[in-house]
C-alpha cells in the first residue's frame, strides 16, 4: 500500500506526559481535543498564517480579526490506550467541507499504528454579524496545499 507524504507542518511528534493522563496512567479522552486542536494551531502558525488573524489576543482586540472560526462539530474514536511516556506521531488532514466550513481529522500514531483519531469541524462566521461566511483565503489555500501535501489516497 503506498504512503501518503507529508509536510512538516502536518505532522508533529507529541511525548504523553503524566498530566495528559488518568490515575491508571492512560490518557485522558479530552486530551486528544485537546492536542488535536493544538496540532491544527501549530499546523496554520507553520504555514504563515498568524494566529491572531483567528484568535484574538491582548495585541489583536475582537474588533480586528477578519474572521471567528467556532467549534460546530467534535468527535474521538479510541483504538487501543495511550499510555504515559509513549511518543506519538500526531497526522493532521484537513478537509474542505464547503465554502464556509471544514474538518481535520487527527490522527495519533504509535509504531505506524492508529491509537485514536479526532474529527473537529469549524465554520467561518464574521465577527460582525455572526452569521456564516466564507473562509478566508488563506485558510483556503491552507486547505488546498494540505490536500495537495497529502497526496492521493490509498486504494
Amino acid at each position: 500500500m503506498p504512503t501518503n507524504h507529508y509536510q512538516a507542518w502536518l505532522v508533529q511528534k507529541r511525548k504523553v506526559r503524566f498530566g495528559d493522563t488518568d490515575g491508571a496512567g492512560v490518557m485522558h479522552f479530552h486530551q486528544i481535543f485537546r492536542w488535536a486542536h493544538e496540532a491544527w494551531e501549530e499546523s496554520i502558525e507553520c504555514y504563515g498564517i498568524s494566529k491572531e488573524f483567528i484568535f484574538p489576543s491582548a495585541s489583536i482586540p475582537k474588533s480586528q480579526c477578519k474572521v471567528f472560526l467556532p467549534i460546530i462539530h467534535c468527535e474521538a474514536s479510541f483504538r487501543k490506550p495511550i499510555h504515559v511516556g509513549e511518543e506519538l506521531i500526531v497526522k493532521i488532514k484537513p478537509l474542505r467541507l464547503n465554502l464556509s466550513s471544514f474538518q481535520i481529522q487527527t490522527d495519533f500514531n504509535l509504531n505506524n499504528e492508529v491509537m485514536a483519531t479526532a474529527l473537529i469541524s469549524h465554520m467561518a462566521i464574521s465577527p460582525d454579524t455572526r452569521k456564516k461566511c466564507e473562509l478566508p483565503n488563506n485558510i483556503h489555500l491552507w486547505l488546498e496545499a494540505s490536500s495537495i501535501s497529502q497526496g492521493p489516497s490509498p486504494v
